[in-house]
């Protein structure tokens, strides 16, 4: 007897031989996009900063005064307390270049100059006016003299009297002549002296706005704290002394604490990996560093990383990263501004 086949079995496996293999499972984030240099798909490039840092920039390389002109886009830092260095406000914590130092001498030159020039020009009206005075009083006593004789002159002549009328009106004319030259030689001294006076004022100005411009090229804390070292990005490290940089530079910060931090970017597919509350573990230091941190705060907006770590030669300098700062558990003793791999 033959058998026949069950219809329902070749159906099922037609449909399973018609049927697409399972695509492979992808991740919901997308590819790994390169922070600076990721190690992993979960690690990124971070840094060691102050919780709470208030910036510390370098300040501008400019002195004009007195004519002295000198002007420069970069400086050079010359002394740096240690990292870690407990502050109070107004303590120096940096002292730059200054390139201005000859200006004083031609500054203290000018000002001799001009308080020299200031006392000769005051002996100078003194005198006038001492002259102009003892020939006023002299007129005076000519115009006297003068009134006395007309009053004599009531048994002379007519012809002697009128002599003697014109002889007191000319002297009264030369009195009066002499109060006003006596006048106009007082104001003009007293313009004369002014001048002179504002003149050594603006010399004396200069001599204070040069010791203002100095002071602006030692940085001092604006408050009690501590001191932690910037990253100099032009140079892919942390800040040292004698490094020129960039004016406006923020080459450290002064914290109110020595709380700690590991600064970090995200990429934008990454940032649902970021949440505040995440804990974190950044790792560096040739293997001296190794802590866990709590993520706190993550800036509102992406940049671009060119823009964010000033180099616009990396090769993700167009993409969009968020900063992550994530603070570190306890008060490790850590330097500030090393690099660190940061694994989420």
């Amino acid at each position: 007897m033959r058998r026949g086949c069950f219809p329902g079995v070749g159906l099922l496996l037609g449909l399973a031989a018609c049927t697409p293999a399972p695509a492979p499972e992808t991740d919901p984030a997308g590819p790994s996009t390169e922070a600076i240099g990721p190690a992993t798909d979960t690690a990124f490039q971070g840094r060691i900063v102050a919780l709470h840092p208030f910036p510390i920039a370098a300040p501008p390389n400019t002195f004009q005064l007195a004519g002295w002109n000198s002007t420069g886009s970069w400086t050079q830092l010359l002394d740096l307390p240690a990292d870690g260095t407990a502050v109070k406000k107004g303590d120096v914590v940096g002292r730059f270049k200054f390139r201005a130092e000859g200006a004083l001498a031609q500054i203290e030159q000018h000002l001799q100059e001009a308080l020299a020039d200031a006392d000769r020009e005051q002996s100078a009206q003194e005198a006038k006016v001492r002259d102009l005075r003892h020939a006023r009083d002299r007129a005076r006593i000519t115009a006297e003299r003068a009134r006395v004789d007309q009053q004599r002159s009531v048994a002379l002549a007519a012809r002697e009297a009128k002599r003697l009328e014109i002889e007191a009106r000319l002297a009264d004319f030369e009195a009066d002549a002499a109060d006003k030259r006596l006048a106009a030689a007082e104001a003009q001294r007293a313009a004369v002296l002014m001048e002179k006076q504002r003149e050594v004022e603006l010399r004396q100005l200069d001599r204070r706005l040069f010791d203002v411009f100095k002071a602006r090229f030692e940085a001092r804390a604006p408050a009690d704290g501590v001191l932690r070292y910037g990253w100099l990005f032009y140079a892919k490290r942390r800040v040292q002394k004698g490094d020129d940089m960039p004016c406006g530079t923020e080459y450290a910060a002064v914290a109110p604490d020595a709380r700690l931090a590991v600064r970090f970017y995200v990429p934008e597919a990454r940032l649902g990996d970021a949440t505040l509350g995440r804990r974190v573990h950044a790792e560096g230091g040739d293997g001296k560093i190794s802590v866990d941190a709590i993520v706190q705060r993550v800036e509102p907006f992406p940049q671009a990383l060119g823009f964010l770590e000033s180099d616009w030669n990396l090769t993700s300098a167009q993409e969009k990263f968020y900063v992550v700062v994530a603070a570190v558990e306890g008060t490790p003793a850590l330097p500030a501004g090393v690099e660190t791999k940061v694994h989420l």
